[in-house]
């Protein structure tokens, strides 16, 4: 399998779901709407890709129904109008005439789904792969504010965030020249990529974000650094094989993030380590994801991982398992999220039995 295609599998990764709405939430308990089956891609976010099924919801909702517009504050509505310029027609008198829609949230297994995480990354974080569909609960009243991100919960509230970690991501690698370089059409094009699910669009960008740098360039200017529009089609085993730390291209840092899960797998997972990854170790070798993952844990203040050792965790990257010594540089250019981080999530062995574990057929 070609490095490419690794891109596009990892795109074109999907979710089976189930959305059901929260029996507390019902205007008449006895007038429930039926269940919403869907696909959600695992690299997109849930209010991205859940209007169908919000909208919908909303109908039956007591909640949505009579106390929406009371509990609009004005920012908050200032923020859904703007959002209206970039929203479809016959999506904006349901917004005008049901804003709680932007309150909603999430819940699977008692556990808030955290909206601003990649829908991927919270299915590695929270769900059993040996229950599918992922059986997701929908709720438009109480809103845990403790526990996510305050509301409106938009499309515009995940651009924000996903062009706050790109920014953040592009500062790791290449100490923000190529975003810096961008124009504002760039930023558009790369977020209707996402939104709209569209490989070829976003990769168009991307692709510069992912160029990586040659050793000896390191500190200088990258006026002369150049990206392909859509990565080579060279054969995997060609492209790990040739990368070696003598002459390998590779970030200043790898942009990288790992979520540990408690061994209680009814507790919410909360937050993340995130530590300087070089791509290359002290001796010159190039870092593998053992060597990043026993950075992570070391010294963590984190009191879930203070007494862990790697041996005692496996560890997921869209829902796959990789061999420990894969580099992570290329992890980086080939299964990070769109937002360019890499989303690491640490789940105990204890857990293996109800976790199906992939070993990647193209490694």
């Amino acid at each position: 399998m070609t490095d490419s295609n690794i891109l596009k599998r990892v795109w074109e990764g999907k979710v089976p779901a189930c959305f059901t709405l929260a029996q507390e939430d019902l205007a008449h308990e006895d007038h429930a709407p039926p269940p919403i089956y869907m696909f959600l891609p695992r690299v997109s976010y849930f209010p991205l890709v859940t209007e169908k099924v919000i909208r919908q919801f909303s109908q039956f909702s007591e909640c949505a129904l009579k106390t929406a517009s009371k509990n609009m504050t004005s920012e908050t509505r200032g923020k859904l109008e703007h959002e209206m310029q970039y929203t479809q027609s016959d999506q904006i008198d349901t917004f005008k005439q049901h804003p709680l829609i932007h309150e909603f949230w999430l819940e699977y297994a008692h556990q808030p789904l955290k909206w601003h995480y990649p829908i991927g990354l919270v299915f590695d974080m929270c769900a059993d792969t040996m229950d599918i569909p992922w059986k997701i609960t929908v709720h438009f009243s109480n809103y845990p504010t403790d526990l996510l991100l305050s509301p409106p919960v938009s499309r515009l509230a995940v651009e924000a965030h996903f062009l706050s970690m790109i920014k953040e991501a592009d500062a790791l690698k290449h100490r923000s020249y190529v975003i810096n370089q961008m124009q504002a059409r760039d930023h558009r094009q790369l977020w209707n990529g996402l939104l709209h699910f569209r490989y070829d669009q976003f990769w168009s960008i991307n692709s510069k974000l992912m160029e990586p740098l040659p050793q000896n360039t390191k500190d200088l200017p990258l006026e002369e650094m150049s990206a392909p529009e859509i990565p080579e089609n060279k054969p995997l085993s060609s492209s790990l094989n040739n990368m070696s730390s003598s002459k390998c291209r590779t970030f200043r840092y790898i942009p990288c993030r790992l979520y540990c899960v408690s061994e209680n797998s009814s507790s919410t997972p909360s937050g993340f380590i995130q530590k300087l990854i070089r791509p290359l170790n002290d001796d010159g070798s190039l870092t593998s994801l053992q060597d990043a993952i026993e950075i992570l844990l070391h010294t963590s203040k984190n009191p879930l991982v203070q007494n862990t050792k790697p041996k005692g965790y496996l560890f997921f990257i869209h829902g796959i398992t990789l061999p420990h010594e894969t580099p992570m540089q290329w992890i980086s250019e080939h299964l990070s999220y769109p937002d360019n981080f890499v989303h690491v999530v640490a789940r105990p062995q204890s857990h293996s039995h109800r976790i199906k574990i992939h070993n990647p057929s193209y490694m």
